[in-house]
């Protein structure tokens, strides 16, 4: 965690839940609402664990996707809380300043997680 951002902890239960199951993914602690999963340590296999143990804790099936478009503990208790209904296959990997976006497809067998490095090379302002 950077040194310019304070520690919010988990402020509902299901925030707390989900604290829960990042610290044991991820193996830090204590783990703050904020935090993002990916700035953690989190990865491609670590977040099909981080899957896995939401849907078996909480109950919920939870798309890879939605890990990228909610990186923390906040704004994925949001999502769940919200029950977002059906998932879209588009994904994207970070906002962007306007630009025009840069898309790719998906190898075989679909998963996005191997571009996830490629988009915060990309830097911020790229969408």
């Amino acid at each position: 965690r950077e040194a310019s951002r304070a520690f919010i902890g988990p402020r509902t239960p299901l925030e707390l839940r989900l604290v829960r199951i990042w610290e044991e993914v991820l193996g830090v602690q204590p783990g703050g609402g904020r935090d993002n999963f990916f700035e953690l340590g989190g990865h491609s296999l670590l977040t099909l664990r981080l899957q896995s143990a939401i849907r078996a804790k909480l109950g919920r099936p939870l798309p890879v996707t939605a890990l990228f478009q909610n990186p923390t503990v906040e704004h994925l208790a949001k999502l769940l809380h919200e029950d977002a209904g059906p998932w879209s296959p588009l994904v994207e990997l970070q906002d962007g300043d306007g630009r025009r976006p840069f898309f790719c497809v998906h190898p075989v067998g679909g998963s996005v997680l191997p571009y996830a490095e490629l988009a915060r090379r990309l830097g911020p302002e790229q969408p």
